[in-house]
C-alpha cells in the first residue's frame, strides 16, 4: 500500500516539475542562487562556506536553507529543521521554495519522498542535484556514489561542470 501511495505522489510531482522545466536558464554570474543542503550529510561546513564565497565573488546573490534527515545530528535548538511534514510548513521553508532562483544547488545523500518534494516544490529555474534512483527533478544531475563520495566531491564537480569556464 505504501509503495502505491508513494508512486502516486511521484507522478504528481513529475507533473508539477514539467511546468517548471519550460523556463530553465543558462548559468552565468550575477544570478540568484539557492543552496538547499541536508546538514546530516555534511561532515565539515568549511567546504560549504568556501563554495558560497566563491559564488559570491562571481557577483551571485546566494541564499541557503539547511535541513536534517538524521535526528541524531540535530542540535537541540534546531529540531524544527528536521525534514518532515512540519518542515514544509515553516515560513522560512515556504519563502525559500517560492523564490525563483536562477539556480538551485541541492545536496542530500539521503533519498526519500520528502527529499523529492523539496526539490520539486522549489520554483528555481535550473536545479542541480545528485542523481537519485527513485526519481529526479533536477535539470543537471551529478552521478556520485552516495555511500563513498562526500559533499566536497559534489562541490568540486558542480564548480567544474557548471560555474568554471
Amino acid at each position: 500500500m505504501y509503495i502505491f501511495f508513494e508512486k502516486l505522489i511521484i507522478e504528481k510531482l513529475k507533473k508539477e516539475d514539467k511546468k517548471r522545466q519550460k523556463n530553465s536558464t543558462k548559468i552565468s554570474s550575477s544570478q540568484n542562487i539557492g543552496i538547499l543542503i541536508n546538514k546530516s550529510d555534511i561532515e565539515d561546513d568549511f567546504f560549504l562556506d568556501e563554495f558560497i564565497k566563491k559564488l559570491e565573488k562571481m557577483n551571485n546573490k546566494v541564499e541557503k536553507l539547511l535541513f536534517y534527515t538524521n535526528k541524531k545530528s540535530i542540535a537541540t535548538n534546531q529540531k524544527h529543521l528536521f525534514l518532515n511534514k512540519k518542515f514544509f510548513k515553516l515560513q522560512q521553508t515556504i519563502d525559500f521554495l517560492k523564490k525563483e532562483f536562477d539556480v538551485l544547488i541541492f545536496y542530500s545523500r539521503t533519498e526519500n519522498i520528502n527529499i523529492h518534494k523539496l526539490l520539486c516544490y522549489s520554483k528555481a529555474k535550473f536545479k542541480i542535484s545528485p542523481y537519485y534512483n527513485i526519481v529526479n527533478f533536477a535539470d543537471f544531475m551529478l552521478i556520485i556514489n552516495p555511500l563513498t563520495e562526500k559533499f566536497r566531491e559534489f562541490v568540486d564537480l558542480t564548480k567544474k561542470y557548471i560555474f568554471e569556464k
